[in-house]
């Protein structure tokens, strides 16, 4: 996946990003990183200091595996602790 089409935070980067760089640049390979589609642009799931050091070597592409985000109101509603549609048996 080209490493521009990800979604990602603004924080600065870190030693780790930089040790990943070197390592790249060594010829070692990572693990894709997760992505997931939210309000339709892929965004960073884990991984974010290997896609770091992907661009900080000028690299175009990146290994990704696509997880599946759960909708908003799937799952557990955190604020009250029971299923959105009180299925909390299951």
């Amino acid at each position: 996946m080209p490493v521009e089409a990800i979604r990602m935070d603004r924080w600065p980067i870190g030693p780790r990003a930089l040790l990943y760089a070197e390592y790249l640049l060594a010829g070692a390979e990572f693990p894709p990183i997760k992505v997931h589609l939210r309000d339709g642009r892929w965004c960073i799931g884990d991984g974010r200091h290997r896609l770091l050091a992907h661009k900080l070597c000028g690299r175009t592409h990146i290994l990704v595996r696509r997880a599946v985000r759960p909708r908003r109101g799937d799952g557990i509603n955190r604020r009250q602790g029971v299923h959105p549609e009180g299925l909390d048996d299951l």
